[in-house]
């Protein structure tokens, strides 16, 4: 699906929204690999290629930080539930954290070792 900006007045554009294709739903595949490059940096990393089925369903991101007032008012009342519950918040931002730092010291370690300019 396409939306043109000719079809609207800039005007009425309040915020925007990002926007991800369900491929859980859509049942895409994997399809490949392609060499992930950092920078300006080429790496021996790689990444899994999706292929993407043409359904338009969408995921809309309803917790988006700078927009949520917009797209809350835009979402019908009837999904405005709260699918995820944390019980201890403080423990999964420690946790979210340690994940993050342990994921960038790999990331660290592997450019060091593999990249080519």
């Amino acid at each position: 699906m396409y939306i043109f900006l000719a079809d609207f007045v800039l005007q009425d554009i309040v915020c925007a929204a990002n926007v991800q294709h369900n491929c859980v739903d859509s049942q895409c595949t994997v399809s490949g690999t392609k060499k992930i490059q950092q920078e300006c940096l080429h790496t021996t990393w790689t990444a899994p290629t999706v292929k993407h089925k043409s359904m338009c369903e969408y995921l809309l991101n309803v917790y988006s930080i700078h927009n949520y007032k917009y797209i809350q008012e835009l979402v019908p009342e009837n999904l405005h539930c709260t699918p995820l519950h944390v019980s201890n918040v403080l423990e999964a931002q420690k946790s979210a954290v340690s994940q993050m730092n342990a994921s960038k010291a790999a990331k660290s370690a592997l450019t060091k070792g593999h990249s080519t300019v």
